[in-house]
């Protein structure tokens, strides 16, 4: 299937990512807490695809560098599909050039504080504002930018990987996909 600007692409922790697994177990204490059911697997980070002349390229928040984008086909290298990572896509035909737009004007924005990623299981971040973003909050943002109503119910500052996959996947134009080409 070919990728189009605006899927979200969830990412599990793996085997000797100590900081993913705690994120990932924090939003699942934080649903149990809460008394939520939770998915088998739990996200730990999000980003956002945009297809640009240059190739397809994944935009995230990145704790060393801020809102950036690198190329997927580099970005999922080593990373298996369903395993490692889940692509979802959003039927995002007439939003693109808005959400290329708003990806282009959060592009370098500085990552959230470091403290704040391990308190998800409190409720996560109490840091209002998008001078400083994490991945999932820099997602809702941009697709609220694009006016969409079901990105309008969440917080912008204060939701999780987690949250935001369940929300996509309720999506009636949401789905799943298994085969992505990347190159295409």
């Amino acid at each position: 299937m070919r990728p189009e600007t605006g899927w979200l692409v969830f990412f599990f922790p793996k085997r000797g990512q100590a900081v993913s697994w705690l994120i990932a177990f924090g939003e699942l204490l934080g649903k149990i807490i809460k008394t939520r059911v939770v998915p088998r697997k739990i996200p730990h980070h999000v980003e956002i695809l945009q297809r640009k002349i240059e190739g397809v390229y994944l935009y995230g928040a990145d704790a060393h560098s801020g809102f950036i984008g690198r190329p997927a086909v580099k970005r999922l290298d080593g990373l298996k599909q369903g395993r490692d990572y889940l692509v979802v896509a959003i039927d995002t035909d007439n939003l693109r050039h808005m959400i290329a737009k708003c990806i282009r004007k959060m592009d370098g924005t500085p990552y959230e504080n470091w403290n704040d990623v391990l308190k998800v299981w409190r409720g996560g971040n109490h840091t209002l504002g998008d001078e400083k973003l994490f991945c999932s909050e820099a997602c809702v943002r941009i697709y609220q930018y694009a006016n969409q109503r079901w990105a309008k119910t969440l917080d912008a500052n204060n939701t999780s990987p987690l949250d935001l996959m369940l929300e996509v996947l309720k999506l009636p134009n949401s789905e799943r996909v298994t085969t992505v080409d990347w190159d295409a």
